[in-house]
């Protein structure tokens, strides 16, 4: 893992919040089935999103990967860079 890169999963079907720092932190949500708050704080942060999730950020140039089956994705106040419909970068499993 790069420096300055800080990873965060959550799994299970509780009710959370996940927060990151200042640095760019790669959220993964997938495989949680509750609800998760994923807090990025600033930095280019990468979200891996299950169905229902909430983002809160603050700043810099983020990436939002959806689940499959998405229909819908609010973006207001949101700061992102790019928006990848039920995709994953190659190597993501």
């Amino acid at each position: 893992m790069a420096a300055e890169v800080e990873n965060i999963a959550a799994s299970g079907a509780a009710t959370m919040t996940l927060t990151g720092n200042a640095k760019d932190t790669v959220f993964d949500s997938r495989t949680a089935t509750g609800v998760v708050t994923l807090n990025g704080v600033t930095g280019n942060d990468s979200y891996y999103l299950g169905a229902g999730d909430l983002i809160i950020d603050t700043g810099g140039i983020d990436t939002i990967y959806l689940p499959n089956g998405a229909s819908s994705l609010d973006l207001t106040n949101a700061t992102t860079a790019a928006v990848i419909l039920g995709a994953l970068p190659p190597g993501k499993p």
